[in-house]
């Protein structure tokens, strides 16, 4: 698998993460989060996955995302078995 790492520095995380998204191509992003500073990468993002496991999230994750699942192996799987996440989305 390539993968890259990329690390967040000094403010405005919210901002540097919807950037990245955008870098990489939006269309081409799944993102996932719980907070505050993952509203705008999970907007910018094909799919933006909100996350409730343990901590919970906050309602702006929940209107930002595109799906909400309860835990990270819910939201991994949902890639794993695209059928899942085709059902979640049709409308």
């Amino acid at each position: 698998m390539n993968c890259e790492l990329h690390v967040l520095d000094g403010e405005y995380h919210d901002l540097q993460k919807e950037e990245f998204v955008e870098k990489l191509g939006a269309i081409h992003v799944v993102a996932y989060g719980n907070g505050n500073n993952d509203r705008k990468m999970l907007r910018a993002a094909r799919v933006g996955i909100a996350v409730t496991e343990g901590e919970g999230c906050s309602v702006d994750i929940l209107m930002a995302a595109t799906v909400h699942v309860t835990s990270i192996n819910a939201g991994l799987d949902l890639l794993i078995n695209p059928m899942r996440l085709k059902a979640t989305l049709r409308y």
